[in-house]
């Protein structure tokens, strides 16, 4: 709001200001015509109109003079244009690069991947030596993990920096890791920090979140109706409710790789038959255990009744 009033106040003043000038051009010019006045010999008529044109160049020069002054970009517009276009086609260039650096070269691992697909869990209120031997130990697995996965894949074999170890031992007794351990139990994660294309070297970093219960036994996670015909495909009918389980997982706060997850761990043995019979029925997944985080997965039980 105050760069506003500040521009208003300056557009006002600039018109009050090139008022004024044209004012004065004006009275000097009826001056000269009444009086008959000449400027170097010239006719009078002409001395008035060569003062309304001088006037009208004043008013210009005054208005370029307060732009060039207030404003740093028109002074480069005036004379850096050149410069400045020539720095745009530089970076527009250096942009379709890497357009085409990310087109065409293969990312091995997405930003936000799971480096590791095991996690660290550290118990509530686990002492910082006790979480730093956890980090250490999951740390030199997911190195071993990560060189054993993604160097035949085309990137660099992980090296650990020469402050990996105060690094751990900084993020062990971390404020933030330490108030959640007060509360509840924690799963460490290793993710990509960025997107890792063929010939770039492995690096990961830590998430930690906490394990909290995101279903008990038996509470129903998912559920649909599916009207029974002799056509009834029962995979697709599986895949769709596998997809509304991770949904439902996802919506109650499980990271999206654990919510993906789905195991169907049991069910009716006639699932196909009755599906593929007649009448309505509502197909449940229900959770088969307690399900947190550091379950790394879903595993669900079908439940179906007729509606």
């Amino acid at each position: 709001m105050g760069d506003f009033f500040r521009g208003l106040l300056l557009v006002i003043g600039i018109v009050v200001i090139a008022g004024v000038i044209a004012y004065i051009g004006d009275r000097v010019g009826h001056q000269v015509g009444r009086r008959r006045l000449s400027l170097f010999g010239i006719r009078p008529r002409y001395t008035s109109t060569i003062i309304a044109v001088g006037t009208g160049m004043l008013i210009a020069l005054f208005l370029t003079l307060v732009t060039l002054i207030a404003s740093n970009t028109v002074k480069t517009a005036f004379f850096h244009l050149n410069a400045v276009n020539a720095r745009i086609t530089q970076l527009q260039a250096q942009a379709d690069e890497l357009q085409r650096h990310v087109r065409n070269e293969q990312v091995v691992v997405g930003v936000g991947d799971q480096m590791y697909p095991d996690v660290a869990l550290l118990p509530q209120n686990d002492s910082i030596p006790d979480r730093y031997v956890r980090l250490r130990d999951y740390y030199h697995r997911v190195a071993a993990f990560a060189n054993e996965q993604y160097v035949p894949r085309g990137l660099k074999k992980f090296v650990s920096p020469p402050d990996a170890d105060k690094k751990l031992q900084d993020y062990s007794g971390a404020f933030e890791l330490t108030a959640a351990l007060q509360q509840s139990p924690v799963v460490i994660i290793a993710l990509a920090d960025e997107n890792l294309f063929r010939n770039d070297p492995i690096h990961f970093d830590f998430r930690f979140l906490r394990d909290l219960l995101i279903f008990p036994a038996g509470a129903p996670i998912a559920s649909y109706v599916v009207p029974a015909t002799p056509n009834n495909d029962v995979r697709f009918v599986l895949v769709q409710l596998e997809q509304f389980v991770t949904e439902s997982a996802v919506r109650n706060l499980m990271p999206i790789y654990f919510a993906q997850r789905v195991a169907i761990v049991g069910g009716p043995a006639n699932l196909q038959r009755t599906l593929q019979g007649s009448g309505n029925y509502r197909i449940t997944a229900r959770a088969a255990a307690n399900i947190y985080p550091h379950v790394k997965g879903i595993p669900i039980v079908i439940q179906l009744t007729k509606v």
